[in-house]
């Protein structure tokens, strides 16, 4: 969840709990609540109520991290834990339900799309106090921080080439500001050579190279790339070619939609290594959710800056 959700969440939490009407159960869960769980289905509740008073006196917004629950103090935050794949959020409580045998939880919209649910889902609830959720924020910080792919990861002679196999429209050694956006946007999967000669060894014959070898494919995007913005996952890095294709192979078969393959080849010891990186996103935060997903495949991850 973002810190923005989060301040939200917080600050609604201050303001609320002076305004709600008094509940049957004591308001303060840090001291009646706290370890509390429940496991059980998790149902959601959106457009038909949108606008409505909810129990506590609020007007009902699918788009906010709220949810129902039959007993829980008004206010009270609510980690939601989708025990099918995992994925978690937090909302606050804000009215009463569900009501069928078994449901333990109603939630909004915008909640229910967080943890990956469709129409139900069995789910695990944790009360969390606002110290806890203050500490999970700066952890999230600290997980965010990313490292950059071309400048603090490779020496700064490095020469990058991208691998462009659509039909061009003409005969250019070089890719127009069109097809090098094509690469980010319409292309599931993008190839990129980086070589990392000495100062003295980066030139024309290395680029020479590299296009001998690829029939002209790729091409030198060195100074476009640089001036790239977003961030990708950082998924694996192979000094055998067969095992970083192993793992495209998994990422393709659950539905990963953006996979960039660097080989990585350095000219003064000849050798070759592989890095994948997943997806492609505008903002840190945007990747936080497929970073969860692939800690559900076995797959450690770290955030990257594609540019500078």
């Amino acid at each position: 969840m973002g810190k923005i959700k989060i301040n939200v969440i917080l600050a609604l939490v201050m303001s609320l709990i002076l305004i709600s009407p008094v509940s049957n159960i004591s308001a303060d869960p840090k001291t009646d609540l706290a370890g509390y769980t429940e496991e059980g289905i998790a149902s959601w509740y959106g457009p038909g109520f949108q606008g409505r008073k909810t129990a506590n006196g609020e007007r009902f917004d699918t788009h906010e991290m709220t949810a129902a629950h039959k007993t829980l103090p008004f206010n009270t935050l609510v980690r939601v834990i989708n025990l099918e794949n995992g994925l978690e959020t937090i909302v606050r409580i804000n009215d009463r339900g569900p009501f069928k045998r078994g449901r333990i939880i109603d939630l909004s919209h915008a909640s229910k799309t967080e943890i990956g649910m469709g129409g139900l889902a069995q789910v695990r609830i944790e009360v969390v106090t606002p110290e806890e959720l203050e500490q999970a924020e700066k952890l999230e910080e600290k997980e965010l921080q990313p490292i950059d792919l071309f400048e603090e990861t490779l020496p700064v002679s490095s020469i990058i080439f991208v691998e462009y196999n659509k039909q061009r429209k003409g005969n250019d050694e070089s890719l127009t500001d069109e097809e090098f956006s094509d690469l980010f946007t319409q292309f599931r999967r993008v190839k990129i050579k980086v070589l990392t000669p000495d100062a003295e060894d980066a030139g024309e014959t290395i680029y020479q190279k590299v296009n001998e070898d690829a029939v002209k494919n790729y091409f030198d995007v060195t100074e476009k790339i640089r001036f790239v913005k977003g961030f990708t996952l950082k998924v694996g890095e192979f000094k055998d070619k067969s095992d970083a294709y192993e793992l495209i192979g998994k990422l393709e078969a659950n539905d990963v939609n953006k996979i960039f393959v660097q080989e990585k080849i350095s000219t003064t010891d000849k050798t070759t290594n592989y890095t994948i990186f997943a997806g492609n996103y505008l903002s840190g935060r945007d990747a936080k959710s497929d970073m969860k997903k692939l800690e559900i495949l076995g797959l450690k991850n770290k955030l990257v800056r594609i540019g500078s």
